[in-house]
């Protein structure tokens, strides 16, 4: 532990800044130098070939995403379909215009898709039927890593030929991570930039699919209208921070914090679970923490 680091947290009323704990939309990190660099972007010419770039971002993205030394993911090879995305929730919006009510969740999910659609069903392994349509985040946003019935599900949904788009928005926030993608019931994987990368208002992500299908996403990227700006950050960003910066300079500072407020870790770095009341654990969200611990930046408003 550094000494600033140490000195800053003997600065912290911590039971007082207890309640600044997030129960709700848990707020991805940031950090100073990923505004540093969008300013220095904005100054410059960005690439006028969207074509031509959307092929470096896809080639950068997919480097992004198997260079991380503290994550290991595979079977992304099945996938050879590989679309711009703007965001995971653009491949979420995806899946409900052109599924509709056979669109189906797994509970403590995204909560995105309720307010896209608030009579969504949630199903549990048990209640899965044929028809349903699967729209699964690995890793999981509420668990802060893979759901524990991540295997039970994706066997019951091949089981009963059920497709599973999987949300994979959080893969770049967490370090032990490891998943196989290459499940015969996946059909599609989404990730973005934003939880690793502070790239939540400049969305950018890459869906890959083992078909190619029709729908807004394949409209999109087959009539090159893709955000030029945001695949040219993104390549920036991915190229400057690499895949692991978050973790790597958060991540002493997570470890302190949930031993001073008695939290149970996650895989996510901004994540922790709470117990509440007796038993009753449940994830909190502690960018505030790390933010004022590492940062310099006073969130505690």
């Amino acid at each position: 532990m550094t000494a600033n680091l140490l000195k800053k947290s003997q600065e912290i009323d911590w039971s007082e800044k207890k309640s600044f704990l997030q129960h709700t939309r848990y707020r991805p990190m940031y950090d100073r130098a990923f505004s540093d660099l969008l300013e220095k972007l904005s100054k410059d010419r960005y690439f006028s070939d969207p074509g031509h770039l959307r092929q470096n971002f896809l080639s950068a993205f997919d480097h992004w995403l198997h260079d991380s030394k503290l994550n290991k993911i595979s079977g992304l090879e099945a996938f050879p379909d590989r679309d711009f995305i703007i965001g995971v929730t653009h491949s979420i919006d995806d899946l409900h215009i052109v599924h509709g009510a056979q669109l189906v969740t797994m509970e403590n999910e995204y909560a995105y898709h309720k307010r896209m659609k608030p009579e969504i069903t949630e199903r549990q392994v048990g209640s899965l039927a044929s028809g349903d349509v699967l729209a699964f985040a690995i890793p999981s946003s509420w668990y802060g890593d893979i759901h524990p019935q991540t295997l039970e599900i994706l066997d019951r949904c091949q089981e009963l030929s059920i497709p599973v788009h999987v949300d994979a928005a959080w893969y770049g926030c967490l370090k032990d991570f490891h998943f196989d993608y290459s499940h015969p019931a996946i059909q599609s994987v989404s990730f973005s930039l934003s939880k690793g990368l502070g790239l939540g208002s400049h969305r950018a992500g890459v869906r890959y699919s083992k078909e190619r299908r029709p729908g807004p996403v394949t409209v999109i990227n087959d009539f090159n209208m893709c955000i030029v700006s945001v695949m040219w950050y993104g390549i920036h960003f991915m190229k400057e921070f690499g895949s692991d910066y978050i973790q790597n300079r958060y991540g002493t500072a997570y470890s302190l914090i949930c031993d001073k407020l008695n939290l149970r870790p996650t895989k996510a770095i901004h994540t922790a679970f709470c117990e509440s009341s007796s038993g009753d654990w449940a994830p909190v969200g502690i960018r505030p923490f790390l933010r004022y611990l590492v940062d310099d930046v006073d969130e505690f408003k």
